[in-house]
């Protein structure tokens, strides 16, 4: 904007009639045979300085606003993607955990109920053990559903189905 504006036209005219030459006279004007052509040069110049620069600052600033957006959404996806991955992570590590904890209270469990089989043992540390077992089974059954639904949430959050 702040250099002049230049417009360049022309134009070319050609005519030819043929008529007989001893007609025509050297000193009047032939109006069916001619050339004539003509080219022009407009130039606009802005010197409106103050208002170029404000106009460039609007601009620069707009382009500064838009890239900050950009950045900030950038950085809320991340963050998004960033925290469906570690809710991914943490519910991955309580499953192998309460498989963990699974498998040890089912051999609690059975060495319990061994003991009372061969007569060694009360009822009572038996039905704890075995209900111990359940709440760990159950445990284990909700670690699975929380591991599928933190899997679905990665996967709508990177736009996978």
């Amino acid at each position: 904007n702040y250099l002049p504006q230049l417009l360049v036209g022309g134009f070319a005219r050609y005519s030819y009639a043929q008529v007989n030459d001893e007609i025509r006279d050297q000193d009047s004007a032939d109006t069916l045979n001619y050339l004539e052509g003509g080219a022009g040069l407009v130039l606009s110049w802005n010197f409106d300085w103050a208002g170029l620069n404000r106009k460039t600052e609007e601009a620069e600033a707009s382009l500064l606003k838009v890239n900050s957006q950009t950045e900030a959404l950038l950085l809320s996806v991340e963050m998004e993607v960033e925290s469906a991955h570690l809710n991914y992570t943490s519910a991955k590590e309580r499953l192998r955990n309460a498989k963990r904890a699974e498998k040890a209270s089912r051999g609690i469990m059975a060495a319990k109920l061994n003991l009372y089989e061969a007569g060694l043992g009360s009822f009572e540390p038996v039905a704890s053990s075995v209900k111990t077992y359940f709440e760990r089974r159950y445990q284990t059954i909700r670690s699975r559903f929380s591991l599928a639904d933190s899997t679905l949430k990665v996967l709508r959050t990177i736009g996978r189905q």
